[in-house]
């Protein structure tokens, strides 16, 4: 029987790997945009000033690096990989849509715990941070490719259910 769900992890890993060059976040003080930053920037790390400076305070700089994103690029890749090395008969499509699950959990934690630590170390400046195209997209590609490797995993009978026992024993 031919794999459902490895044209899904492969398509959202693609989906993943470009959208970690559109931007993730834009970045508002008092409701002026200061910066926006895509995933790639975000892990090379970037530096914006926020231009605002007074007689009494100097324009703020944020520096901007998270290396760990790097993590969801590899993850992506990854994927793309083992999909690939499935089609070529290399490894088994269990082993690799197993390791494709376990790389797109991974870029998910990655990405959600990125999401509150952006928001956490700008509140203390006082600027607030909208989502961006680039992380919804990475966030919906990498619950696709979840949900492409839980499909295989079942259609090759990975958890037997109690269904599945009784005809066994009939």
């Amino acid at each position: 029987m031919p794999s459902r769900g490895t044209p899904i992890i492969s398509g959202a890993a693609a989906v993943a790997v470009i959208c970690f060059f559109l931007p993730w976040f834009l970045v508002t003080c008092q409701g002026e945009p200061i910066a926006e930053v895509s995933g790639w920037q975000l892990a090379a790390g970037v530096k914006y000033q926020d231009g605002y400076s007074t007689p009494f305070t100097q324009a703020s700089t944020y520096r901007f690096q998270a290396a760990e994103l790097f993590l969801v690029l590899l993850a992506a890749v990854g994927c793309l990989v083992v999909v690939y090395l499935a089609y070529q008969r290399r490894i088994t499509v269990r082993r690799a849509v197993s390791i494709a699950l376990g790389l797109s959990v991974l870029s998910l934690l990655v990405v959600f715990y990125e999401i509150a630590d952006v928001h956490s170390d700008l509140a203390d400046y006082g600027a607030a941070v909208k989502l961006r195209i680039g992380i919804l997209g990475t966030m919906l590609a990498n619950a696709a490719a979840i949900v492409g490797a839980v499909l295989d995993l079942r259609d090759e009978g990975g958890a037997p259910t109690k269904v599945y026992d009784e005809q066994r024993e009939l």
